[in-house]
């Protein structure tokens, strides 16, 4: 066994994907996807601003991660490597957790509907913390999912 957590997910989506886009690409659109099971603090001035219009390769702000929107569970220092308009986006963070979070989420165009998948590939800071990371993520990326068709 190893420090190593690979996931992935994926959902079939009746919407467009620049619809889809529109409606996720935002600290205040992901703070929808992740309730109610996480909030991560951010600061307000990136509340709205497009993960487009984000810098990318550094931190851009670290956050407190609550469980059930109040019980600090983790600080997070978040960083976007890459983001592609309407196609989705490379994050590289880190947290007291893990030493690398990697989260790959693609969004394919199929006519008017999409599908949309997220790739996670985390290295944990200590093999004791892999299976609290992999039932986290199993949670939470299952109610992203589950938010995401609530916004179409």
């Amino acid at each position: 066994m190893n420090n190593q957590v690979k996931l992935s997910f994926n959902s079939a989506l009746d919407i467009s994907k620049e619809k889809l886009w529109e409606r996720i690409h935002t600290f205040s659109k992901l703070d929808f996807e992740l309730s109610p099971v996480l909030k991560m603090t951010f600061p307000a001035d990136y509340k709205e601003i497009p993960f487009e219009e984000c810098p990318t390769n550094r931190f851009i702000f670290s956050s407190v991660v609550l469980l059930f929107r109040f019980i600090p569970i983790d600080f997070y220092k978040v960083r976007l490597v890459k983001v592609i308009l309407n196609k989705g986006f490379i994050e590289e963070s880190e947290s007291l957790f893990t030493s690398l979070w990697m989260h790959t989420r693609t969004i394919e165009g199929r006519g008017n509907k999409c599908e949309i998948r997220d790739q996670l590939e985390v290295t944990a800071r200590s093999i004791f913390y892999v299976p609290f990371i992999w039932l986290l993520i199993k949670i939470v990326f299952k109610n992203r999912h589950r938010r995401l068709k609530i916004l179409i």
